[in-house]
């Protein structure tokens, strides 16, 4: 059964239950609204009950023609593959030409991705992966298919919820809705709202299905839903897992820094990233008025200003100095982070010889003749760069 087949079938069950789906609180409003000022055993029918059904009516006859217009793009699909125009190569394409080919190309992706994720999650329920000795069907397109794990996991989470969406499946099929757009409607569409978001993501950009999906996500009615195990709200349920979910992790990167993620719950994120706001603007707000002092100056720096997240980090860094500072005694930094750095001796020398020619270092004898230099080094990090060490040892303890 090919698409213009399905959507005859979906549209005449449809004609038997277009009562599932919900109206918009606007327009439940004006009914209320009509109803209280109606008098009682009047069978008259109210104004908004005529808006709503022209509402319905539009959205379905608009739906409908775009899933025409893709059951139309299968077909064109299949009969281009031995057009020659195809062929031709870029140089020879005008930029109208570019930009009709690029739209056409993006919904045959899509139409050849929502086959691809059909049938993975069908070899999925089928547990077709078990054969291979795959431990679950990720790994077994991760193996078989060149699909990254995180990708594998979406594109099957994806497929089981298109499952319960027949309006949304079919439109993602012939290539009217893209796969940014059904990663996020996937995750907040339903039996009721299904005809709605797909009425609206049609025509509305990526980020605006973001931002309406994120709007669907927490429904007002989740405060009044009690969960018949707990007796407790949705809401209340969910808030409880967004604080026990909270969490700080880092990793280290190929380059050596370090990559920090930090989970907390809205009203906690709200309350670091305010902060972040303040120690950025009262940072650079500092350095703007101090600008042009400073004269020793790196010339390869001439055009060294920092970019937003930049910004952001450096003062993550000043809000933990402050943090110690608080907390710690009047120690120097080095003894408050207790970062302990390695660096040979005749290096330390030269170091200081470099920095302040007068200066005289007294260190205690070092016994390793026989070993070379090392390269300066943190201890639980790695190897660091001379000038970082360096400015580490220049409010550093020093100990043989």
């Amino acid at each position: 059964m090919d698409l213009t087949e399905t959507f005859a079938a979906n549209e005449a069950h449809d004609r038997s239950d277009t009562s599932r789906f919900s109206v918009g609180k606007h327009d439940a409003n004006i009914a209320d609204a009509n109803r209280r000022h109606q008098p009682e055993g009047s069978s008259q029918p109210l104004a908004s009950d005529f808006i709503n059904d022209a509402h319905q009516f539009g959205r379905s006859v608009a739906l409908g023609m775009a899933c025409i217009e893709a059951a139309k793009r299968v077909q064109q699909m299949k009969a281009d593959k031995s057009d020659p125009a195809e062929s031709d190569s870029i140089p020879k394409i005008s930029g109208l030409e570019l930009h009709t080919r690029l739209i056409k190309l993006s919904a045959e992706v899509d139409v050849y991705r929502s086959e691809l994720i059909a049938l993975l999650a069908l070899f999925d329920e089928q547990k077709g992966w078990e054969q291979s000795g795959a431990r679950n069907c990720a790994d077994w397109a991760n193996v078989n298919l060149g699909i990254a794990k995180s990708s594998a996991y979406e594109f099957l989470r994806v497929g089981r919820a298109l499952k319960k969406l027949p309006l949304i499946r079919m439109l993602f099929s012939g290539g009217e809705l893209s796969w940014s757009k059904i990663q996020e409607l996937t995750r907040v569409a339903d039996v009721e709202n299904e005809e709605k978001l797909a009425h609206v993501a049609r025509d509305a950009s990526v980020s605006d299905v973001v931002r309406i999906c994120r709007e669907f996500r927490w429904p007002q009615h989740e405060n009044e839903t009690i969960d018949p195990d707990t007796g407790r709200s949705v809401a209340d349920l969910r808030a409880e897992q967004q604080f026990n979910s909270r969490s700080v992790t880092w990793q280290d990167l190929n380059d050596g820094s370090v990559q920090i993620r930090v989970r907390l719950p809205p009203e906690q994120a709200q309350t670091v990233l305010k902060s972040l706001e303040h120690c950025a603007n009262e940072l650079y707000e500092s350095m703007a008025s101090h600008e042009g002092e400073t004269t020793n100056i790196d010339s390869s720096a001439e055009d060294d200003t920092p970019t937003a997240i930049q910004r952001r980090a450096d003062a993550m860094v000043l809000m933990a100095e402050r943090s110690l500072h608080h907390a710690g005694s009047d120690v120097s930094r080095a003894d408050r982070y207790q970062v302990v750095l390695h660096v040979d001796a005749s290096d330390l020398v030269n170091s200081a010889a470099t920095v302040n020619p007068t200066q005289v270092i007294d260190l205690p004898s070092v016994d390793t003749p026989h070993f070379p230099s090392t390269v300066p080094w943190i201890e639980g990090v790695g190897s660091v760069g001379d000038t970082v060490a360096r400015r580490i040892m220049c409010d550093a303890s020093l100990v043989s």
